[in-house]
């Protein structure tokens, strides 16, 4: 074979052997690649969420909690924990469903989120969506995870204790 320098890269050099203009090219690969952070999915959300019109407007409230369900939803725990952060409340209800973020994520089956909700003070367990259903039967029915319907249960029964009440399960 000849020794022809012709159809290499003008930047490259002639390389000594195959497994170094392997190297040579990876090497060049690598650093053209753009590995500055990109923005979140979810920064339009998150960019709102911090202006705080939530607060103050029941409109933006109430898009906001259907975009944490979405969130929720999707499983994007990063997206929960921005909402957590800005001290949004963990017992707001859906308008639509009436489902809070412990329903959805015991519906969809996000445990890490599930987790975080539990660990989270004042958590209302005795919440129901507008069928009736707590949390924890939504986790048994639709999630197929006795583990987290029995942890539900569990800290429903606790609540209802602490409050004097009795809770009932309805059918679902």
């Amino acid at each position: 074979m000849a020794d022809d320098d012709e159809g290499l890269s003008p930047d490259l050099e002639k390389p000594e052997s195959s497994a170094e203009a392997i190297s040579e090219l990876i090497r060049k690969r690598i650093d053209s690649l753009d590995l500055r952070p990109k923005d979140h999915p979810d920064q339009e959300h998150f960019d709102r969420l911090k202006q705080g019109a939530w607060k103050t407007d029941e409109n933006a409230m109430a898009f906001e909690v259907e975009a944490l369900l979405g969130m929720i939803k999707k499983g994007r725990v990063s997206s929960f924990e921005a909402y957590a952060d800005q001290g949004f409340s963990m017992n707001c209800q859906s308008a639509r469903s009436g489902f809070t973020p412990l329903h959805m994520a015991a519906l969809v089956g996000a445990r890490e989120i599930t987790r975080r909700l539990v660990k989270m003070k004042d958590l209302d367990y005795l919440a129901r969506d507008y069928k009736g259903r707590l949390a924890s039967q939504l986790a048994f029915v639709h999630a197929h995870d006795p583990a987290v319907a029995r942890l539900l249960r569990k800290k429903e029964r606790r609540q209802a204790d602490t409050m004097g009440i009795k809770v009932t399960r309805r059918p679902t």
